[in-house]
């Protein structure tokens, strides 16, 4: 059911919930002002026809004689008017003027209205035609009362006027609101509909297109600007994610087509045995780089997706940094570089997850071999950095280091400068990019630069605080 459909159901049964509560509230207030008016008239017919049986023009009237007396009777008749009216004594029916005879009191209604004056309505007759009665006591006259009554017909046919006039007035209200709340409702979600239809229309393959944005200041158009941003979002990490992709598949073509003719070439006839352990030499050092590129791929799908789990605890620092080194000392000592390690004071033992961490370093120190000349240093020292709760792992080399205007790229994926770090070096242009997905994920950062004299230094910041100890398992979103 739309949004318009029920809003106007609600609105609908509001306002028949309303009209009902007012509409018996109306009924009860009028038909208690007319019972109101009706009684005081009542009274005030009792008060003239009491005076009719206690005082004579001429002479007196003995109580004993009323009931006898035509003259007596030929009065009350005149005063009662249209009213009906019984008068009791202390016998019973003393006089009875448009009753038939029937009883209009109870007994002890008359013994009550000895003492004060009491209303009551009274079928007598027709029930149809009910009427309205005061019995009241007879000032002067000890033991007499008498009731006078009236017609409450007129009264009832008021009531159901009202009743229908209510009942008209409130249904075509009823319409009229839901009706209303309809069209309000269509009106006020119209520019909704607008921006739905819109959203609809977006192709997957558009990467440019936009909401319309009302010229207003109301909640519709922050809602449309909130949606034009998240649009804007989702595009740029299509975008990004196709970039990705594209950037992957190009690194990966270079060494699977390298791979693929090796194999190729090893496997013709005639190969001699230092041909094809050249060929198998070759074949791993693609393979090699494949599966490096494969790890670093795998980890930053993985943060884009959010989903880098961390085992932070305190590791030995020295034990991951020489055995990263220890990997590549036979390739280090084929291109004649010397590695060094040096452990700052305090940072003897570090609070982090010890395999992102080692995957940052291999990558940097990858990345150092890969530029640094014969017979020169690459340095891996850890210290404490200008804050306190902060540590530092540095990877510096004695290459050309990073171009000046590359630096601010240097952590884009497949980033390359144009210069001595290019793709015929063998780098895919990832390494870097992890460094800092890793130094994120930990709540860190991660800098590149020169060093002061010559050569490359990058640098990956961790926070030290106590409490990192208990994150251990926890997945932290990176993007």
């Amino acid at each position: 059911m739309s949004i318009r459909m029920r809003l106007a159901l609600v609105v609908g049964a509001a306002s028949v919930a309303l009209f009902a509560i007012g509409g018996l509230l109306g009924v009860w207030f009028f038909s208690r002002g007319l019972r109101e008016s009706l009684d005081g008239r009542l009274a005030h017919k009792a008060q003239v026809i009491a005076s009719a049986l206690t005082v004579d023009d001429r002479r007196g009237i003995p109580p004993t004689s009323l009931g006898s007396s035509p003259a007596n009777l030929q009065r009350l008749d005149k005063r009662r008017g249209a009213a009906v009216l019984q008068v009791f004594g202390p016998h019973g029916v003393s006089a009875d003027f448009g009753t038939s005879g029937e009883r209009l009191v109870s007994g002890t209604r008359l013994v009550a209205a000895q003492h004060h004056r009491e209303y009551l309505d009274v079928a007598i007759g027709s029930p149809s035609d009910p009427l309205r009665v005061v019995v009241s006591p007879i000032t002067g006259m000890p033991g007499w009362t008498m009731a006078v009554g009236l017609s409450l017909a007129s009264n009832e046919e008021a009531v159901s006027e009202v009743e229908l006039d209510i009942l008209i007035a409130g249904g075509a209200a009823i319409v009229v609101a839901t009706a209303g709340a309809w069209w309000l409702a269509r009106a006020a979600l119209a520019p909704v509909e607008k921006m739905r239809q819109r959203v609809a229309e977006i192709s997957e393959h558009d990467l440019t297109a936009r909401l319309d944005i009302p010229d207003t200041s109301d909640e519709l158009a922050a809602l449309a600007r909130t949606m034009d941003d998240l649009l804007a979002r989702h595009q740029g990490t299509l975008a990004h994610q196709r970039a990705f992709i594209a950037d992957a598949g190009h690194e990966l073509r270079t060494p699977l087509a390298v791979l693929s003719g090796e194999l190729e070439m090893a496997g013709r006839p005639g190969r001699s045995p230092e041909q094809l352990t050249q060929a198998v030499h070759r074949a791993k050092t693609e393979t090699d780089r494949i599966s490096h590129l494969a790890q670093d791929l795998l980890l930053l799908a993985t943060v884009d997706e959010g989903r880098l789990a961390l085992h932070v605890e305190p590791f030995v620092t020295a034990e991951m940094l020489h055995a990263a080194v220890a990997i590549r000392a036979s390739r280090a000592s084929e291109q004649d570089v010397r590695l060094t390690i040096e452990i700052g004071a305090g940072t003897e033992t570090v609070v982090g997850d010890a395999l992102r961490l080692r995957q940052a370093v291999d990558n940097l120190l990858d990345n150092a071999l890969r530029f640094a000349p014969r017979g020169s240093i690459v340095e891996i020292r850890t210290a404490r950095s200008g804050t306190p709760d902060e540590v530092l792992i540095e990877v510096s080399d004695e290459g050309p280091g990073f171009a000046a205007d590359f630096v601010p790229h240097a952590f884009e994926r497949f980033a390359r400068p144009a210069g001595a770090r290019s793709r015929s070096t063998g780098g895919a242009g990832l390494g870097l990019a992890v460094v800092r997905s890793v130094a994120q994920a930990h709540g860190g950062r991660a800098e590149a630069g020169n060093g002061p004299v010559h050569g490359a230094r990058v640098r990956i910041f961790l926070p030290q605080a106590e409490d990192r100890a208990t994150q251990e398992g926890r997945a932290t979103n990176v993007n």
